[in-house]
């Protein structure tokens, strides 16, 4: 850690803390399609509890209470991705703070010597600089590639509550149980 300073430091704390909000977005979302799969496949009541939070919505207010219930859902799909986000982009930022106190750190070392500036102090402010820069890019570009990921993850849970969501709106097809389907048979 010396080598990279306290942006080194800050850098590996931040891929950790993205570490982290990745793991448990996929987990959430992986078990979450999961049982979105199983409802979509049974063809009864639903046990995803997403989609039980439409079908009550439905059932308590219609077409209008289940858009409002499925744009919920969707924040609840996509929470935790803008911080995901931000992470990410944070680490070539913070990877080029790290290069910018590296650098000056050798100009410093070339200043103070007048000229006869010591090698080891110099390359010491240059493998600062590029130790961080390569740090900051290590964490940001396979970051991207996972925040896209997860994007797409909640997306398709999105893709899979839509689905269900349109069984409900169109008449009570299999996304609904039967207490379901006997309300919409009495309106």
């Amino acid at each position: 850690m010396e080598l990279g300073g306290p942006v080194l430091g800050a850098l590996l704390l931040l891929g950790a803390l993205f570490g982290g909000v990745a793991f448990y977005r996929f987990l959430s979302a992986w078990s979450s399609l999961k049982a979105a799969e199983r409802d979509l496949a049974s063809g009864g009541p639903p046990g995803w509890e997403p989609a039980r939070r439409l079908e009550e919505a439905f059932r308590q207010g219609g077409t209008p209470a289940l858009d409002r219930a499925f744009q919920a859902e969707g924040r609840r799909f996509r929470a935790g991705l803008s911080l995901a986000g931000a992470l990410v982009a944070a680490a070539p930022l913070l990877g080029l703070l790290g290069t910018v106190d590296g650098m000056t750190r050798a100009f410093l070392a070339l200043a103070l010597a007048g000229g006869g500036a010591d090698p080891a102090r110099l390359g010491e402010g240059i493998s600062r600089a590029l130790v961080t820069t390569l740090a900051g890019l290590v964490v940001a570009i396979p970051g991207l590639l996972v925040h896209a990921g997860l994007a797409a993850l909640a997306q398709a849970q999105e893709n899979r509550l839509l689905s269900l969501g349109n069984r409900l709106s169109l008449g009570g097809g299999p996304a609904l149980g039967e207490r379901g389907k006997k309300d919409r048979q009495r309106r």
